[in-house]
């Protein structure tokens, strides 16, 4: 058995016989999940004094130990839990190496994930207590302050960043112990790179910006997707999961991050500026350091933040099935039960609670909307109309569907052959065109009058399309809604989202399909509108005065 220590684990992969049940010392009960890079195992062995003990197995999966990149991760992964000693971060006792199989054992955590945390009051028809989450984010930072602070054997200072802070990643325990788990994509930090071309780690909707854009990271990155974390279990909705990852990295790096409080009246003021401000899209104006966030959150609410004890009560009475499930685990355990009994209880545990009726279970994070496409096809599904804040009355589509006839489009491209085909299908269906064969030209037409909707090519010469629509973005931020649309012949994904960073909003293939190109703009147009409105309606409410 390989203990954690320096150096590369070496090994021949082999498949592991489901029937054999057993790794080294540990006896498997049973699978508890299973994930990206490895599945996740209850487990138990005897301890030197003869006593069972309960463990968590994490072993990398099958088809992923031939690749260096995933092991090494693994193998990471166990060597920086295992430096933290911190009573909020998950313990790692050993990394194993049992002939071809390459585990990690660590700490048991009996309790829930914030995801499941989430689930379950959604299901129970109730909000997440305001005292829970701020106990939750500030344990989650003093967590993160210990790994951001981390320090060698010698005294050198070796911060790590967590790079995966999200609702899965926290547990809380039925004691009402908060626990940082996985740190699979965890590096110190002054190893931070980004691997690949598009390859950025981490759950996606829970990445800072400097994440999505593969920039360099320090500690306050963490402290965004710690944020993001606390944002959702005071609105109970997911604050940048969209319906494609694309749309998801859009959401963080330019959608409006509405306050949870304009969201939730029910939450307290300055817990909702304590997370704002941890959610601001430039590091220098959050939070300096995970310890500030934490005695921020602290003094946002002191007389409501829940004491362990009752955030042990609050998790008996949301899983007051599996605690007790749990418990009989723990108590077969101590009398030394036999292998099957215990394998028996710890199955039982893994047993999906069923959804109440008429309610299927909506998996954490999962986003239904009607899209955009209710105005007209959208590929990109750029914003939904569910994501925009309006009143709580029933919305009749077809009574508020926006008018777009004589909606004047600015074409921005170098080739005249493009320029007459956008003029000839636009106008044919009641659109007037505008004309720019360059950058200057458009800069110059757009001060005197804006358009409804600009079209403009990513590759022209001198100033190209991104830098445009960002120059553009600047001289109208009266108009924050005005639609914005690239053309271009490749659309790859690091493209999509430099424009999406840039301002823009959509993209249009070449060589134009008229229908996609009608409908593209048809429905920009009328989404415009439709946010326009909305947005009218809620200034004015906020100026009506007090009842």
């Amino acid at each position: 058995m390989n203990r954690i220590a320096k150096g590369t684990l070496h090994y021949r992969p082999r498949p592991m016989s489901t029937s054999s049940r057993r790794l080294g010392k540990y006896q498997i009960l049973s699978r508890l999940s299973v994930g990206g890079m490895a599945e996740i195992f209850l487990a138990a062995f005897v301890d030197s004094e003869g006593a069972t003990r309960l463990v968590t197995l994490k072993r990398i999966l099958p088809d992923l130990r031939e690749r260096d990149e995933f092991v090494n991760m693994f193998v990471n992964e166990a060597r920086i839990t295992a430096s933290l000693q911190h009573p909020n971060i998950a313990q790692v006792h050993e990394l194993g190496q049992e002939r071809d199989d390459l585990f990690i054992a660590m700490e048991f955590i009996a309790g829930q994930s914030l995801a499941s945390i989430l689930r379950r009051c959604h299901r129970m028809n109730r909000p997440v207590p305001m005292g829970f989450t701020a106990m939750v984010g500030r344990d989650l930072c003093k967590a993160l302050d210990a790994a951001h602070n981390h320090q060698l054997l010698t005294g050198e200072r070796a911060p790590i960043i967590h790079r995966d802070v999200s609702p899965g990643n926290v547990m809380v325990t039925y004691d009402g112990v908060v626990k940082v788990i996985d740190f699979g994509v965890a590096k110190a930090a002054n190893t931070l790179s980004r691997t690949m071309t598009g390859n950025i780690k981490g759950s996606h909707g829970y990445m800072s910006p400097e994440q999505a854009r593969g920039a360099p990271l320090d500690a306050r990155s963490d402290l965004f997707s710690a944020a993001a974390v606390l944002h959702e279990l005071m609105t109970g909705r997911p604050l940048f999961l969209r319906d494609s990852e694309l749309v998801t990295f859009r959401g963080i790096l330019r959608d409006e991050i509405p306050t949870p409080i304009s969201m939730n009246p029910g939450v307290p003021k300055a817990l909702s500026d304590a997370v704002m401000t941890a959610l601001q899209r430039n590091p220098d104006a959050r939070y300096p350091s995970a310890i500030k966030m934490a005695r921020s959150l602290q003094g946002a609410i002191p007389s409501l933040i829940f004491t362990q004890e009752e955030a042990s009560a609050l998790m008996g009475e949301l899983f007051g099935d599996a605690r007790a499930l749990t418990k009989s685990l723990f108590q077969l355990a101590e009398t030394k039960a036999p292998a099957a009994k215990l394998e028996a209880a710890a199955i039982k545990l893994q047993e999906p609670v069923p959804a109440t009726p008429n309610e299927p279970l909506r998996a954490i994070g999962e986003v239904h909307h009607t899209g955009t496409d209710a105005f007209g096809r959208l590929p990109t599904g750029v914003m939904q109309l569910k994501d925009v804040p309006r009143d709580e009355s029933p919305f009749d589509l077809a009574a508020n569907e926006p008018s777009v006839e004589g909606a004047v489009v600015l074409s921005v491209d170098d080739s005249e052959i493009s320029r007459d085909f956008i003029e000839a299908h636009l106008e044919t269906h009641g659109f007037p065109v505008l004309h720019c064969g360059s950058a200057e030209e458009a800069l110059a037409l757009c001060q005197q009058r804006l358009p409804d909707l600009i079209l403009l090519d990513v590759v022209m010469p001198g100033m190209n399309g991104f830098q445009l629509c960002r120059k553009l973005r600047e001289r109208s931020t009266h108009r924050p809604f005005l639609p914005i649309l690239f053309l271009t012949s490749a659309t790859t994904f690091e493209e999509r989202l430099a424009g999406l960073e840039a301002g823009g909003d959509d993209f249009i293939r070449k060589p134009f399909q008229p229908e996609e190109l009608v409908a593209l703009v048809r429905a920009h147009l009328k989404r415009a509108q439709f946010l326009e409105l909305q947005h009218t309606k809620a200034r004015s409410a906020r100026k009506l005065p007090a009842r």
